[in-house]
Formats: C-alpha cells, sequence, structure tokens
C-alpha cells in the first residue's frame, strides 16, 4: 500500500489554483492506466509525472518518492 506524505498548505493551494486537493489526487494511483515518467526538469531531487484520470477527467502531477 502506497504512503503519501505531503505539506496541507500546498494542497490547499492547489486546490485553490487547479480545483483539486492532494488527497482527492490520491486516486490518481487507482487508475488502472497511469502513467509515470521522469521528468525532465533538472532539479536535486528525483521527480516524476504522472498522468491518469480520475471521474473521466486527466490530471497530472509532479511527485517524489
Amino acid at each position: 500500500m502506497l504512503s503519501f506524505e505531503y505539506d496541507e498548505i500546498k494542497s490547499k493551494q492547489n486546490l485553490a489554483k487547479h480545483g483539486i486537493d492532494f488527497d482527492v489526487a490520491q486516486s490518481l494511483w487507482d487508475d488502472p492506466g497511469m502513467l509515470e515518467l521522469p521528468s525532465k526538469k533538472a532539479t536535486t531531487e528525483i521527480r516524476f509525472l504522472v498522468i491518469g484520470t480520475i471521474n473521466q477527467k486527466h490530471w497530472s502531477a509532479i511527485i517524489t518518492y
């Protein structure tokens, strides 16, 4: 089972800006067609682009492990 950690303030900001909070965004991992690709943006930590659907709407997220 996956464990998710996130900043609650950023989650609320994401809801205001994009219409989805991080609790709901966790549903991306329930999509059997979800894609996970290495992010091309260079940073000091490795990031991944996740693309999937929640309630027939496509969403994307940048994540770290």
